[in-house]
C-alpha cells in the first residue's frame, strides 16, 4: 500500500472531504488528488501537515502503509 492510500483512509475515517484537507494543508485539491491516487508523494512537510490534520503522527500513516487493514 502507498501513503496515499493510507491518507485516504484516515480522512474517509474522520469524514474531511479531500477539499477541506487540501485547504487546511495550504495545497490544490488536484494535488491532493494526485497524493492520495499514488500519481505524485508527498513531501515531508505536507506529509506532517497532512498527518498535522487528521490528528495522527506520520509514523502512523506510515505503518497503516506497511500492514493495510
Amino acid at each position: 500500500m502507498d501513503i496515499g492510500l493510507a491518507i485516504k483512509k484516515f480522512r474517509k475515517d474522520r469524514n474531511i472531504s479531500q477539499e477541506g484537507l487540501s485547504l487546511s494543508c495550504n495545497i490544490s485539491r488536484a494535488h491532493m488528488y494526485k497524493i492520495e491516487s499514488g500519481k505524485s508523494s508527498p513531501t515531508i512537510r505536507i506529509l506532517e501537515k497532512i498527518a498535522k490534520e487528521l490528528d495522527v503522527k506520520v509514523y502512523e500513516l506510515i505503518k497503516y502503509c506497511e500492514i493495510g487493514e
